[in-house]
């Protein structure tokens, strides 16, 4: 892989962590406090390793394709546990990924 790409990648998932921390400790839920958010930082841990999996790591085509798409599935689920504060995101709850009715940002806020 290029190492602009390379780069790229790295950022992103720091950025992703650095994130995470600042919000754990912002709002002041930590993990394995809050269940939610333990299996929001794992999958986003899970979401990481398939992505170097599918960008650089993966031995043939087809395996990073497959953990492409595997990693796409993790980061869906990982927005459905955030939007429900459930650890089993769309499991428990299936509009957890309706932004028509339930919007990031209120109609309202504008």
């Amino acid at each position: 892989m290029a190492w602009p790409l390379r780069w790229l990648s790295y950022t992103i998932d720091t950025v992703l962590f650095t994130a995470a921390l600042m919000l754990m400790a912002i709002v002041h839920q930590y993990p394995f406090v809050h269940d939610w958010l333990t299996v929001k930082v794992l999958l986003l841990a899970v979401y990481i390793v398939l992505g170097s999996l599918a960008l650089k790591r993966g031995a043939t085509r087809r395996m990073r394709v497959v953990c492409w798409v595997a990693a796409m599935l993790v980061y869906l689920f990982i927005i459905s546990v955030a939007r429900s504060h459930d650890p089993f995101g769309l499991l428990h709850d299936p509009g957890a990924l309706d932004l028509y009715h339930r919007p990031l940002i209120p109609r309202h806020a504008f």
